[in-house]
């Protein structure tokens, strides 16, 4: 899971920390205190963590995204990531190269049990005004490998035992450190520079300590560590694909509904619903019944969802009340906000976290506690915020993550984990229930708490 993230200098950001992040994440987010500006970091992080260049480009350029109030000249992101156990099957062909060259007539492939522990994964992103920018990574963790050319009965038997077996696997611990950057403009003023980065990068930048190293970087998607191509680090691992941590919404249905747009994974602002709806239907359709079938438990007056064609050959939805289909922008608004928020939650991409701006818009008691409880089940980790009081009195503090965001005295953003307020339940009782705090803003109370 994302455990912590650190944000300096962009939009109404300075340093700004979100902290002791759990599976299930509400942020409480009053108007104009920042919470758009996070969603909007944390879809700045998605592009950013493949290409810095992109991300800025998408969001205006370094000026549009940087905090207008503060003079410095350098945008700044830190996140810290956790996960406790990791498997990984399947078959490795590593001499595949030798039976390409002719040295072997068959490959020698071998099946392989990986397992990974207490994998800790740090991320430090610096972007400067000029345009470079600047990438560090911190991976820790344990490694072992088990590697015996099991028959498949056994390995069947090792996922229905996981957690038995793989304490059986000897594991070690490891240690990476990358660091990589712009290349500097290939001109006479800075070859000297380059020539000393080259330089820096081969003996300082690239740090590996591990016992089996060569399998440690297999089993990460890494090898081209080995063969000092460093470029790729950020590459196609799942273990360091950071990007899946990162799908950040905001849906405004009156938009939604207007909208034709392509793509088969759901944009950031739900526009391409029906297009992301028709390709789960044809790629995924035990998906798209759950997501009908959801949608027509709760609202009573539907009877089925279709996906048609208009007058043009696009693609339309049509919802079904009382035997008539009807196009879907005709509908109300809470009902495009719960679909929309379903397709999020099972179109079929792979996400180790989505974040939601508001998923209260226009819905009822029963809708929302729905959208909550399907939230919760889901295995991915989840960040919303919220200005719903009906949403907060239904957490139970004791497991649900409740944090506030607050502008500060000098207008900037901050935000507080509940978890590190001494007896916040009793502080709540004071005024009486979560309501009274938001009504009075007893926030500033909560804000000026000094947590040493």
């Amino acid at each position: 899971m994302l455990r912590k993230v650190k944000i300096n200098n962009f939009k109404s950001f300075k340093n700004f920390k979100l902290e002791q992040l759990d599976k299930f994440n509400v942020i409480m987010a009053p108007n104009n205190t920042g919470k758009s500006n996070l969603i909007e970091a944390f879809r700045f992080l998605k592009y950013a963590v493949v290409d810095v260049k992109k991300a800025i480009e998408e969001f205006g350029g370094f000026d549009n995204i940087k905090n207008i109030f503060l003079e410095e000249k350098i945008i700044k992101f830190e996140c810290e990531f956790f996960k406790e156990k990791i498997l990984s099957v399947g078959l490795r062909n590593k001499y595949i190269n030798e039976v390409i060259n002719g040295k072997r007539k068959t490959p020698a492939s071998e099946e392989y049990i990986e397992v990974f522990k207490n994998i800790y994964i740090k991320l430090e992103l610096e972007i400067f005004e000029n345009g470079h920018w600047i990438k560090h990574y911190y991976i820790k963790g344990r490694f072992g490998k088990r590697s015996n050319n099991l028959p498949l009965e056994d390995f069947n038997i090792f996922s229905k035992t996981f957690d038995q077996e793989a304490q059986k696997i000897k594991t070690y611990p490891f240690e990476i450190k990358v660091s990589y950057t712009t290349d500097f403009e290939k001109n006479e003023e800075h070859q000297s520079l380059l020539k000393l980065r080259n330089e820096i990068i081969k003996k300082e930048l690239v740090f590996i300590d591990a016992k089996d190293k060569e399998n440690l970087l297999y089993a990460l998607g890494l090898n081209s560590l080995i063969e000092k191509n460093y470029s790729v680090f950020s590459g196609n691992s799942n273990l360091l694909k950071l990007d899946d941590y990162f799908y950040a919404y905001s849906f405004y249905p009156e938009i939604i509904k207007s909208s034709f747009k392509g793509g088969k994974f759901l944009r950031f602002d739900g526009t391409n619903l029906v297009e992301v709806l028709k390709f789960i239907l044809d790629i995924l359709p035990e998906n798209f019944e759950i997501i009908s079938n959801s949608l027509i438990g709760i609202v009573e007056e539907l009877n089925d969802i279709e996906i048609g064609k208009d007058l043009i050959d696009r693609n339309i939805l049509l919802l079904k009340e009382k035997d008539k289909l009807l196009p879907f922008n005709i509908t109300s608004d809470g009902t495009i906000n719960l679909l929309t928020l379903l397709t999020a939650v099972f179109e079929p991409i792979q996400k180790e976290m989505l974040i939601f701006d508001e998923i209260e818009k226009h819905l009822h008691l029963k809708a929302i506690d729905y959208i909550l409880e399907v939230l919760k089940e889901q295995k991915f980790q989840v960040i919303f915020t919220t200005q719903s009081i009906e949403i907060l009195n239904n957490l139970n503090l004791k497991k649900d993550n409740l944090i506030f965001l607050y502008r500060d005295d000098e207008g900037f953003t901050k935000a507080i984990n509940t978890k590190k307020i001494p007896n916040f339940n009793k502080k709540i009782k004071r005024y009486k229930d979560i309501t009274t705090i938001i009504r009075n803003e007893v926030l500033g109370y909560l804000g000026d708490f000094d947590e040493n």
